[in-house]
């Protein structure tokens, strides 16, 4: 009797891996290694736009600050989960939007543009109430310690540097509007090109763009104003974010350019012919 060969099985789909349509649907990016399967994605609206604040308390505790990363396995539920929970506003934005609209809705230009969407932390009125209390509780102690207690003269203001404003030791800012906010905060207005070129530089650098890219907008800050050594800053600030090797892959493109340029007296400003 002759042997019943059975057809081969085809290759069983691996479960939960990467789908490269889903970056464009949920607004992901994919990070690590460009060879082989996907081993890691980020949230982008984390990166450029933050996180959501909510009036719901639920919720609020669920605002944490970071960028949201996934690893296998991947599932949409888990993308659409976080988004509505932290991006919800914006992501409606995001699905509203055309096809070409959603390739160019984390450039900087398109965040500056839509920043002022996101939903601000408001302080609620039991807040409010608590810190009228305090008040009127400082004012009463002042009060029962006499008319001729000695009143020390207010602390001289420390001269702001508006360049450590923009970078807070405290956390890495996400996006070029994040800077920008903070900027803006403190009265240093308008933007001058020097902030618009090294907070543009921060984006960059943060996203992993291509080192021609980093480059042209290095020279484009040298150009405008900024120092070397806030240029340094920058990319030294983003270190914990993007990890030591693309950090020193930052640091030599800047230093090629550093090296191709001519400075002035001052080191302030850099000009390529």
């Amino acid at each position: 009797m002759g042997t019943v060969q059975h057809d081969p099985k085809p290759p069983a789909k691996r479960k939960g891996a990467f789908r490269q349509e889903h970056a464009i649907k949920y607004g992901l990016k994919v990070v690590g290694p460009t060879s082989g399967p996907v081993t890691k994605v980020q949230c982008m609206f984390c990166v450029h736009y933050g996180r959501e604040a909510s009036a719901d308390d639920t919720k609020r505790k669920m605002n944490v600050k970071g960028i949201k990363y996934w690893t296998p396995p991947f599932r949409t539920d888990h993308y659409a989960m976080h988004h509505d929970l932290q991006h919800k506003v914006m992501f409606q934005h995001y699905e509203n939007a055309s096809s070409q609209e959603r390739l160019h809705f984390f450039e900087p230009d398109t965040v500056h543009r839509l920043r002022h969407l996101v939903p601000k932390v408001t302080p609620s009125s039991s807040s409010l109430d608590n810190l009228d209390k305090a008040k009127d509780t400082k004012m009463k102690r002042g009060k029962t310690s006499g008319s001729h207690s000695r009143v020390d003269p207010a602390p001289t203001k420390p001269s702001l540097d508006p360049f450590k404003m923009m970078l807070p030791p405290t956390e890495i800012p996400h996006d070029m509007q994040t800077l920008v906010d903070i900027y803006v905060g403190h009265h240093y207005t308008p933007l001058e090109e020097k902030w618009k070129a090294l907070t543009t530089v921060a984006s960059l650098v943060a996203q992993h763009v291509r080192n021609g890219f980093l480059e042209t907008h290095i020279r484009r800050a040298l150009v405008a104003g900024a120092t070397k050594s806030e240029i340094v800053q920058v990319i030294m600030q983003s270190a914990s974010f993007i990890g030591l090797p693309k950090t020193m892959d930052a640091m030599k493109v800047a230093h090629d350019v550093f090296l191709q340029g001519t400075a002035d007296s001052q080191n302030q400003n850099t000009v390529f012919l």
